[in-house]
């Protein structure tokens, strides 16, 4: 059943997707016991998942890292900001503390 107009829920058991065994999967045991191991791995470049009781709970993955320094000025000329947006007036005071 479901809602009208409502696409049907397919659950896939993950050893039975299309993508199993395209990343290492290690239980949480073993995880424990071989962090290191496993973040060299993912360091390289390779993923694992972590299960429980045969269920995936986690993935490691590498954090991708900018190969180029992000350009800056990028927005140059077109913010303006008021000289004096920091200035804090007899109104702002009331504001935060009161009379």
């Amino acid at each position: 059943a479901g809602f009208a107009g409502s696409a049907p829920k397919i659950l896939v058991r993950f050893d039975q997707s299309p993508y199993h065994g395209a990343m290492k999967t290690v239980s949480v045991y073993e995880a424990k016991t071989s962090l290191s191991k496993l973040l060299t791995q993912v360091e390289a470049g390779d993923e694992v998942v972590i299960s429980r009781n045969g269920r995936p709970i986690a993935r490691l993955t590498p954090i991708l890292q900018r190969t180029e320094p992000r350009p800056l000025g990028d927005l140059a000329g077109q913010i303006w900001i008021s000289p004096d947006f920091d200035d804090f007036t007899e109104h702002d005071e009331k504001d935060w503390f009161g009379e």
